[in-house]
């Protein structure tokens, strides 16, 4: 099994470059089980051009983290993240915007995924960050339904609906078209609901490969 868990934010292009290692080594992974951040469906959409994007097209987090890394500015990149649940780890630096620089980068032979999937064409991609995802393969994906700090986050208020999500409805009806081994669950909780609401992600995680061990398919409530 593998876990790519999309917190923190800075390591979210490396759970992308791990769904492309899904893609690339499928005989190597049983199943899937992702968190909060999700992929546009390509060929799901009409007249979608495909290239890479100008910083100004990315939310203003990603444009502070691309311009942290590139002016070594240790402190752009801590004015970012006050309030997450590890703003106040040592190891978050300049470089952590390393992982969004290379969103935008764009010399010939520097755009990743193209460094990825060499012999694929980027305008063959079903999704915008790798080619496909293997038929075969279950994926579970948890997602929050709330804003945060409401929901089931100790001394929140109530769930508050999101306004805002890592992914679209093309990732979600992708997910709900591939069958009963594959689920898209709603938490309770905002983008960090691996700790707002922990009990009730490891319950569905924890009931849905039980039920693919057994045969029985990862439909969950």
């Amino acid at each position: 099994h593998a876990w790519c868990n999309a917190t923190p934010s800075w390591l979210r292009i490396t759970c992308l470059s791990f769904l492309f290692q899904v893609y690339k080594f499928p005989w190597l992974v049983k199943s899937v089980i992702a968190m909060d951040f999700g992929d546009p469906v390509l060929s799901w959409m009409k007249n979608v051009p495909v290239q890479t994007p100008d910083i100004q097209d990315l939310p203003s987090y990603q444009q502070n983290n691309i311009k942290s890394f590139l002016t070594d500015n240790d402190d752009l990149m801590r004015a970012n993240i006050r309030g997450l649940p590890c703003a106040e780890c040592e190891a978050i630096t300049s470089r952590s915007g390393w992982p969004f620089y290379q969103f935008v980068i764009d010399a010939p032979g520097e755009t990743w995924p193209e460094r990825l999937a060499v012999a694929v064409p980027r305008e063959e991609y079903d999704f915008q960050f790798w080619p496909s995802f293997p038929d075969n393969t279950p994926l579970l994906f948890l997602y929050g339904e709330c804003e945060e700090h409401t929901g089931k986050c100790v001394g929140c208020s109530k769930c508050k609906e999101r306004k805002f999500h890592f992914f679209d409805d093309t990732w979600l009806e992708w997910i709900e078209g591939r069958g009963s081994k594959s689920a898209a669950v709603a938490i309770k909780a905002g983008h960090w609901l691996m700790l707002d609401a922990s009990k009730d992600v490891s319950d569905v995680m924890r009931e849905w490969l039980r039920r693919e061990k057994e045969g029985e398919g990862g439909d969950t409530d």
